[in-house]
């Protein structure tokens, strides 16, 4: 116990690899007390805390240290010990997700690319987590992280001083998410999200496509990982993004044609508008 406070001390060290090995080592810890029947106290009052502050190296220590509990509780298949840590955390990362999307929260979108592509991933941990508990037959409480965010995601992939790569991944993960592939390299190829919620999902995409919000997203600059360029030094589109975008689009109006009724708010997204504004999108 006193090893793990040790650590927690370190979770925002400036040098990054002391923060790194601190995050390792309290995240084995945490899930040794799971498996022995209870969540470690020290670390969660840390993260609960850090969760409710600005974004910084505490909270990307925090989040960091609870995907990969999440990561490694989902490979093992562990659905009892992973809903107790999502009901230790629910109502925390509904306010915390949100507020970090925000294109209007501090220096605006392009300031906190790292603490952002974090958030990415624990969206998609999270995502794979409810539906690996839903499977199992388990009652959680709110919704879907995701869902609940993919209005700021979309809105924040517009803004154009967001990272390319971090635009990226954000539309790829809701991609996946439509087509019930997200967080499937943890849980050995099933997840996917049940019906209310995939239907939130896509009714959320078309709302902000019906108010114009993709029509910002950059499709230039190509997919680029390293290594020597070639070919021409003109621009090109970013077929990533691009096809990601229209398999967004195209599923999401496909579910509000197959379950409009199963959607849970009150006004459905009228696809007459939705149809309109993609078309304009395209162009």
């Amino acid at each position: 116990m006193e090893v793990c406070v040790l650590q927690l001390q370190q979770f925002d060290s400036e040098d990054n690899l002391v923060s790194h090995l601190s995050v390792m080592c309290v995240s084995a810890a945490v899930l040794y007390h799971l498996h022995h029947g209870s969540i470690s106290a020290e670390w969660s009052q840390w993260c609960l805390q850090a969760l409710r502050t600005s974004p910084g190296p505490p909270v990307d220590a925090c989040v960091r240290s609870l995907t990969e509990v999440l990561r490694r509780l989902l490979k093992g298949g562990q659905h009892e010990l992973t809903e107790k840590v999502l009901a230790e955390f629910d109502s925390s990362l509904s306010a915390f997700c949100p507020q970090l999307l925000s294109v209007d929260t501090g220096a605006g979108c392009g300031g906190w690319g790292v603490s952002m592509s974090l958030v990415v991933d624990l969206l998609e941990v999270l995502c794979a987590c409810r539906s690996l508990c839903e499977q199992q037959g388990a009652a959680l409480n709110g919704q879907c992280q995701l869902c609940l965010c993919t209005s700021k995601l979309l809105t924040l992939c517009s803004c154009p001083l967001l990272q390319p790569a971090l635009r990226r991944r954000i539309l790829v993960l809701l991609k996946k998410a439509l087509v019930q592939r997200a967080g499937e390299d943890w849980t050995g190829g099933h997840s996917g999200l049940r019906c209310s919620d995939i239907c939130l999902l896509a009714e959320s995409v078309l709302r902000v496509v019906s108010e114009g919000v993709l029509r910002g997203i950059h499709m230039e600059g190509e997919s680029f990982f390293g290594g020597t360029r070639t070919g021409g030094s003109g621009p090109s589109a970013d077929n990533v993004t691009l096809r990601a975008l229209c398999v967004i689009l195209l599923k999401s109006m496909e579910l509000q044609c197959q379950h409009s009724e199963q959607v849970l708010q009150a006004e459905p997204v009228s696809l007459h508008l939705s149809l309109q504004s993609c078309g304009t999108f395209c162009l």
